[in-house]
């Protein structure tokens, strides 16, 4: 991998497989029947069934040219026809839940330790976005490498109407050796909200260094057998005043957070009669 030293800006790259044995019919860009891939972040499915994982191969140790070639793989992954369930293969098969994220360096080398030298803008590439509709929005990024030492990972969120965000807000501080967050608020879907991300590692002096953004339609996520999430408790909107009024009259409102927000009048038959704020 290191013969070719750079990074892109990472997307997840999805494989398909169908078939009883693994990989058969797999869409590779091989053309063989076991996908051939490099660096880069993957998810990996069944046309038949809705089961997936995903694999990170973002380690310059894995993924070269030199362990291409059937009988000498890397990783090697059967589709169970009968359990509908992704197995490593190993002695003996282990299961791979749904969901979840394999990274290469632990699974091979046995270690935490991902190698990301080779790669001069891993960390202004590193952020992924978990795409799995319906579902609660995952981050996934990696190791910073830059010459500064770390106190903290901060997780910054926007959230807009479609437009370029112009203000983030930290919801979250991590310690420096935690890689992945899970948004409660929002899950993956809709088209109403758009929820941008980006995640910066935090220099003991003032400052830091921040990842890609990545962005996804979202709705609101629902906790505790159907309520709101607290992304939609977090506010207050004050009675009129005066009431009744004519002609004008003034609505106060406080939010937990600077954020897209909009305000509408609705009448008694539920039609909406004026949008006061939508910014």
């Amino acid at each position: 991998m290191c013969s070719n030293c750079s990074s892109t800006t990472t997307s997840v790259t999805v494989y398909h497989s169908s078939g009883h044995y693994g990989w058969t019919q797999c869409n590779s860009p091989s053309g063989f029947n076991h996908p051939i891939i490099g660096y880069g972040f993957y998810q990996i499915t069944n046309d038949e069934f809705d089961a997936y994982f995903y694999l990170d191969m973002r380690d310059e140790n894995w993924g070269s040219g030199t362990h291409y070639g059937y009988g000498n793989i890397d990783y090697h992954v059967d589709y169970d026809w009968d359990d509908e369930i992704f197995r490593y293969h190993e002695s003996p098969y282990y299961e791979i839940p749904d969901g979840t994220v394999l990274r290469i360096w632990e699974e091979l080398n046995s270690t935490n330790e991902q190698s990301i030298s080779c790669f001069p803008d891993f960390w202004e590439n590193c952020l992924v976005l978990l795409p799995n509709y319906n579902s609660l929005v995952k981050l996934v990024w990696g190791p910073y490498d830059g010459e500064m030492e770390l106190t903290d990972f901060e997780v910054y969120r926007a959230i807009t109407d479609g437009s370029p965000p112009e203000n983030f807000t930290n919801i979250a501080t991590l310690d420096t050796d935690v890689y992945t967050y899970t948004d409660p608020d929002w899950s993956i879907g809709g088209s109403q909200y758009v929820a941008f991300y980006k995640v910066r590692a935090v220099y003991p002096s003032e400052g830091g260094e921040y990842t890609n953004e990545v962005n996804t339609g979202v709705w609101p996520a629902k906790r505790n057998g159907g309520s709101p999430s607290s992304v939609f408790k977090n506010f207050i909107l004050r009675n009129n005043y005066p009431n009744p009024f004519n002609p004008s009259t003034t609505i106060a409102y406080e939010i937990s957070e600077r954020g897209y927000t909009t305000l509408e009048v609705y009448n008694a038959l539920g039609q909406k009669v004026s949008t006061l704020v939508k910014k």
